[in-house]
């Protein structure tokens, strides 16, 4: 992407090297950054922008809100993709919890036969 340099300057953040992020965001116009780095990134400058910052785990609990069919769908061919190991559906959301998927996994335990 180009052009979002010009954004850089203007941007004070926690974290002057994230600067690149929000301002790509901002030329894009994105709706959400997705980071687990939530402390970069704070609500008060973001939010300026028309821009929300979200977690990996709130972005699949939205996505499972708007879309749940489509999205346990896209879960089960990615499952069934794992060839190394190979993983059934309780091994694929002990591997989603360990990478910090928490609550996105204990709303999808009840959907544990469409995985």
């Amino acid at each position: 992407m180009t052009g979002h340099e010009q954004h850089i300057a203007g941007l004070t953040l926690p974290d002057m090297d994230d600067r690149h992020v929000v301002a790509a965001g901002i030329e894009a116009g994105a709706d959400a950054i997705i980071t687990w780095n939530l402390g970069d990134f704070p609500t008060a400058v973001i939010e300026g922008y028309g821009i929300e910052v979200r977690t990996p785990d709130q972005l699949i609990c939205a996505l499972l809100d708007a879309s749940d069919t489509e999205v346990l769908a896209a879960m089960r061919q990615h499952r069934v993709s794992l060839k190394n190991p190979p993983k059934n559906p309780e091994e694929y959301l002990e591997t989603l919890a360990l990478q910090g998927l928490k609550q996105s996994v204990e709303r999808l335990r009840s959907e544990m036969p469409r995985l």
